[in-house]
């Protein structure tokens, strides 16, 4: 029990903070993450490896409309899909023997895409950053520090599509009627905007479905597998 609540705590700070400069390092990496989804499976549907550079080289969320119904619907779900796959993989290999391997590997392939992809300075500054953070923390060899980086880390991709669904989607909706925050300018996310155009669906519908999918997938790992010592 003790566990899971330090995990809530993790992910309640990480969406309180999601847009301040102490979260942009776990933003990014997540970020990346997601675009994952939306890469892979635009080059599936047809669009190439021209798709997978213009989707990681574009400052935010980017993703193809296909002429199927079903690859349109397919690459909308796939960047929310990436995040919570590869939150549950990074939780759950941190309980194997893959853990010491594993934050040296999230910060190469951060920094590789970084400098594949580059779409601005700051983000290359960022990665650096990042990457000199990572390679201090291998070097100190302390096991709380390095659990602790592989639990935020893991649960940053979760924020991702939490803060997408119930912040920029169904919170906004609520303040869009009643005017709670006047100068709340963000828009519903695209991802979300997407699903309600393929589906009729209305846009607070899809984010409470994805929000419900994230909660319960991360709810189940730790039941099942993280609070197990």
């Amino acid at each position: 029990m003790k566990n899971i609540w330090k995990f809530l705590l993790i992910q309640t700070l990480l969406i309180v903070l999601w847009n301040q400069v102490f979260a942009s390092p776990f933003r990014a990496v997540s970020l990346i993450f997601h675009k994952f989804g939306h890469a892979l499976t635009s080059a599936i549907f047809g669009f190439g490896i021209s798709a997978v550079r213009t989707i990681f080289e574009s400052s935010g969320d980017k993703m193809f409309g296909a002429e199927s119904w079903i690859a349109s619907f397919v690459m909308a779900n796939s960047g929310y899909a990436s995040s919570i796959l590869f939150c549950l993989l990074v939780l759950f290999l941190k309980k194997t023997k893959v853990k010491k391997y594993l934050l040296g590997s999230i910060a190469m392939i951060y920094i590789i895409f970084s400098v594949a992809f580059p779409y601005s300075i700051g983000t290359l500054v960022i990665s650096l950053v990042f990457s000199a953070v990572v390679i201090l923390i291998l070097m100190i060899q302390k096991d709380g520090v390095y659990d602790l980086s592989l639990d935020i880390i893991g649960m940053s991709m979760a924020a991702y599509v939490i803060y997408d669904t119930f912040v920029d989607t169904i919170l906004w909706m609520i303040n869009d009627r009643i005017l709670i925050v006047k100068s709340w300018s963000t828009e519903p996310a695209g991802d979300i905007v997407k699903l309600a155009e393929l589906t009729g669906f209305p846009v607070i519908v899809w984010g409470i479905i994805w929000l419900f999918i994230a909660v319960v997938s991360i709810n189940l790992l730790l039941n099942k597998v993280v609070s197990k010592k």
